[in-house]
């Protein structure tokens, strides 16, 4: 726009100079009827050209600057594309050895799966009924509220669907879907974000948790439902499932309810 509008003003001045006749110095001394005429028409071609220098440099300005922010946009542009095919070759990468993964996952041995756990803080397969409480056990310091004692019920109620990355509900989660979903059945409304979940609440200590308090570990939440046990959804390849708290290094716990 600013290059288009100098271009305009250019060439009206060059329009004018082309249907005025060509206005020099000498032309005016010679045209000139006295010393003061020549002097005021001196000046007034002084005040021309000034103008009309004015709008070259304005142009010249206008065309220089567009011309740079058109290489910084193709420069954008291609660093854009560049990521974009970097990040199609990974996907197509990851979509083709994540079947092998899961099956490699699900030929581990227990001792294996147990490693497994405490590295990812998840079940590379479905976990066996007596690995799942029926119900949320109440830890010795306390019960927890209502509210809080329901959103457990929820979360339990979840135990053996898929973790998604993205899903939060009602046949799929990620981990913040998982505590998201089980609280918006209270009332209660939580982001769809473990970082943004973990700055909210009040701040409770590991020894004081109770029932229905969201333990925060880095890029992951689970919820705690008494005697040293989580349920949340693990990691891709796995289901919904408790399991014990210290197979994970939380820096945090929160109490919403």
């Amino acid at each position: 726009q600013d290059v288009a509008a100098a271009k305009k003003g250019l060439g009206e001045v060059a329009a004018k100079a082309y249907t005025g006749g060509n206005s020099t110095a000498v032309s005016t001394l010679l045209t000139s009827s006295s010393p003061a005429d020549l002097i005021d028409k001196l000046g007034t071609l002084d005040q021309i050209s000034s103008y009309n220098n004015a709008k070259v440099i304005t142009y010249l300005s206008a065309a220089k600057s567009a011309a740079a922010d058109k290489s910084a946009a193709d420069s954008a542009s291609a660093a854009a594309t560049a990521t974009e095919n970097d990040l199609a070759s990974k996907k197509t990468s990851f979509e083709t050895q994540l079947p092998k993964l899961k099956a490699q996952l699900a030929a581990l041995t227990p001792a294996q799966t147990t490693a497994v756990e405490a590295t990812t803080g998840g079940a590379p397969v479905a976990p066996t009924a007596a690995a799942v409480p029926a119900a949320p056990v109440v830890s010795a310091g306390g019960g927890g509220s209502g509210a809080a004692q329901q959103a457990v019920s929820v979360a339990m109620a979840q135990i053996g669907k898929p973790y998604v990355f993205g899903a939060a509900g009602p046949n799929a989660f990620d981990c913040s879907g998982l505590t998201m979903y089980a609280y918006a059945a209270v009332g209660i409304s939580l982001p769809h974000s473990s970082d943004g979940q973990s700055g909210m609440g009040t701040p409770v200590s590991m020894s004081a948790l109770q029932p229905g308090d969201l333990l925060f570990a880095s890029g992951h939440v689970a919820m705690y439902i008494g005697g040293g046990m989580v349920v949340h959804a693990p990691v891709p390849g796995a289901n919904v499932r408790t399991m014990p708290m210290q197979y994970m290094s939380w820096f945090g716990a929160a109490r919403f309810a």
